[in-house]
């Protein structure tokens, strides 16, 4: 009787092994038509398609250059200020290099001195003469003509008046000299209250507020100062003049290094979505002066938006309540 119970058993377990195979079998062939039906099918859709091309990424890896571009951009992003920073590069004449070459954060004679060096010393001093001394020249310089023309008006009418008195002296041109107060050093002074009054800054000595923006922010200041002087005007004018420049430039380099993905992140998440910024802006060494300048030039249309809707009875007072509102919240949060 045990044989035989055992034998049942057996043959039990192989009916139970066989029926499964069998429904395996059948699964893997309904799985195999699936795929066939589903392949036949977008290949009706897509006729030219192939394997290859449907999963290939829309947004391919960056080369070599501008993998390089976004590194450096990182690193002058995260390097901090001082005196007498100095970083360099041999260079090679390499794409990489050629693409950048022309931004504003290099030392003139790349191509003598065979280096690509970027210094904080001759950075700090290009804004310091193209955003507190040039824009200003014009405002002494008119003092002094007028000055000049208010002297040599007199002495003409003193002359003819007097019959006797000698010919007037042939007029010679006069130049006025510009004060740089740049030291025996070759470098600006500091502190100096123009940093404050002239560039926007917070202190009389600009290096601690380039804390959040690295080296970048003050080479973007740089490029804003030297070749778009007349938007940078515009922080000194009319409505526009209650943002600061420096501090205003700074916050909006900031800004966009963590809109690019440039920054660190602490957070898990962030991080991991920084290691791919965006590589199809970066196609183009311009466009992150270009998205700069456009930043900027946002702001003040909006500051003008805004004193123009303050001049507006109407609007003020929509405004103030407003204002009052934002007051009375903030007091509740701190309750």
């Amino acid at each position: 009787n045990s044989n035989s119970n055992n034998s049942n058993s057996n043959s039990n377990i192989s009916a139970q092994q066989k029926t499964a195979q069998q429904h395996l079998q059948k699964t893997a062939r309904l799985a195999r038509g699936f795929a066939d039906d589903a392949g036949r099918a977008i290949g009706n859709l897509l006729p030219t398609a192939s394997l290859q091309q449907l999963t290939a990424r829309k947004y391919t890896l960056p080369d070599k250059t501008v993998a390089s571009q976004v590194l450096m951009y990182r690193q002058l992003l995260h390097t901090k200020c001082r005196p007498g920073l100095k970083l360099s590069r041999n260079y090679e004449g390499t794409p990489a290099q050629n693409a950048v070459m022309h931004m504003p954060w290099w030392e003139e004679g790349i191509a003598d001195s065979k280096k690509m060096i970027i210094s904080y010393n001759n950075l700090v001093t290009r804004l310091w003469l193209n955003g507190a001394i040039e824009p200003y020249s014009g405002v002494a310089g008119t003092s002094a003509d007028a000055g000049t023309s208010a002297s040599t008006s007199t002495s003409a009418d003193a002359d003819l008046l007097s019959f006797d008195a000698a010919p007037p002296p042939a007029t010679t041109t006069t130049t006025t000299s510009l004060e740089t107060h740049i030291g025996d050093d070759g470098l600006p002074p500091v502190p100096h209250e123009f940093w404050v009054d002239r560039l926007g800054f917070q202190q009389k000595d600009p290096v601690t507020d380039f804390r959040s923006g690295g080296v970048l922010s003050l080479a973007m200041m740089v490029y804003m100062v030297e070749s778009k002087p007349v938007l940078c005007q515009r922080f000194f004018t009319g409505d526009t003049s209650v943002l600061p420049f420096g501090i205003t430039c700074i916050n909006v380099t900031d800004m966009i290094a963590k809109f690019l993905m440039l920054a660190k992140s602490t957070d898990r998440m962030d991080a991991l979505l920084s290691q791919k910024p965006f590589w199809k802006m970066f196609a183009d060494p311009n466009a992150i002066t270009a998205v700069q300048e456009l930043a900027m030039s946002m702001l003040c249309d909006v500051a003008v938006e805004l004193g123009q809707e303050k001049r507006i009875p109407y609007l003020a007072q929509k405004t103030n309540a407003n204002e009052g509102m934002a007051e009375a919240s903030d007091k509740v949060r701190s309750v």
